[in-house]
């Protein structure tokens, strides 16, 4: 005899199937991080580096193609693409005839990754990332430099810089923990979305796998833009989760009966303007920050760090973008619960109605004032006030 945990929908079952849909999101997931993935950054463009600081403002031209002057210390946030995680820098050490020869240092995630000296042409300096550099959001690479004065100039420059390449590679690769996360959550969620609303736990896994089968393909063709935007992946099927009672709730009113010719308005939630509320002010917010974004300096406080992207993508920094989501997802609870108060209080009121008319037809007088707080069973037996 099965328990009560192993029976159809209950928790053991639930678990098993959430494990299954974690597992047909992790193995296309995988399959896909084993695709080569390169992100190339040109730091002399004429456009704003919002992930780097500690680069010259202004860009300028050489030979060699344009770059920026770095100062004695330069951090530059990366993109998690994949663990191993390869950095390439383009630099040159160019110096004057007499000074020394440039030296550069590097750390990540707490660890030294050596110091070299450099040569006065552009070269190529590669790094590999230590594993602790990749539980960060976006991975930190430090630099540091020797720096020279030119004659009749007041910056003290550093090492010039081309280009930054990431790379992840080579197999095996395995995804980063922060997109990785995101993105195994939002197949969980997927899962118990269909299945809320199909109560189907079959075609929940069909579903799952047609998701895990696309975040595959975007993981091995579009992981730069795929490990940018992961979280929203699991917003989706969590408010299509939130919305199921609405939903059944609608489904039910429409294979009810006909209303009466004065029906009452259907309630959705007993909280609307809270609800309305959070939405527009929460829209108000992102319409005047996409104003307000463009306007901060790149490279400078609060764009680096945990909020890299403010001004190059006009995003909303992360503590701002956890206190919209929750706030959203408190008022659609909120009214999630209000509108499961008010069908219950609807049904009751049915059934209520139904058994005083029952009672009528069959000649028993109906309740009186008297008999409302009565049960309803003594009722049907014949007892009146």
């Amino acid at each position: 005899m099965r328990t009560d945990g192993a029976v159809r929908g209950g928790p053991a079952d639930w678990a098993r199937g959430l494990l299954l849909a974690l597992a047909l999101v992790a193995i296309p997931l995988l399959l896909g991080q084993q695709a080569p993935a390169t992100l190339t950054q040109d730091l002399g463009s004429a456009a704003d580096v919002p992930n780097a600081t500690g680069l010259n403002l202004s860009a300028e031209q050489s030979p060699q193609g344009p770059f920026r002057w770095g100062g004695s210390r330069v951090t530059l946030d990366l993109q998690a693409l994949g663990a191993p995680l390869d950095v390439t820098l383009h630099v040159s050490g160019a110096r004057p005839a007499p000074a020394a020869p440039a030296l550069l240092g590097s750390a990540a995630g707490g660890h030294s990754l050596g110091v070299q000296a450099l040569p006065d042409r552009a070269t190529d300096v590669t790094y590999r990332l230590p594993v602790a550099a990749l539980l960060a959001i976006n991975p930190r690479l430090t630099l540091t430099s020797t720096t020279f004065q030119p004659p009749g100039d007041r910056r003290k420059l550093g090492v010039v810089f081309f280009r930054l390449t990431t790379r992840a590679g080579p197999s095996p690769v395995w995804p980063a923990p922060w997109p990785g996360g995101w993105l195994l959550l939002s197949g969980a969620l997927v899962y118990a979305a269909v299945r809320a609303v199909t109560r189907r736990p079959r075609l929940a896994l069909g579903g799952v796998l047609a998701w895990g089968v696309a975040l595959g393909v975007l993981n091995a063709t579009a992981r730069p833009w795929l490990v940018f935007y992961c979280q929203y992946f699991a917003a989706a099927p969590a408010i299509a989760l939130l919305l199921v009672p609405w939903g059944r709730a609608a489904a039910a009113r429409r294979r009810a009966p006909p209303p009466p010719a004065d029906p009452p308005h259907p309630v959705l939630t007993t909280q609307p303007w809270p609800a309305a509320g959070a939405v527009t002010g929460g829209a108000l917010l992102v319409l005047a920050w996409h104003l307000i974004a463009p306007l901060i300096p790149a490279g400078r406080t609060p764009t680096d760090n945990w909020t890299y992207g403010v001004a190059f993508y006009g995003a909303l920094p992360l503590p701002l973008q956890v206190l919209g989501v929750g706030a959203v997802l408190a008022v659609l609870l909120w009214a999630w619960r209000g509108a499961e108060r008010a069908g219950v209080g609807a049904a009751e009121g049915d059934t209520r109605d139904a058994a005083i008319s029952t009672a009528t037809i069959h000649g028993t007088p109906p309740l009186s004032a008297c008999c409302v707080g009565r049960d309803i069973v003594q009722f049907a037996a014949g007892t009146v006030c």
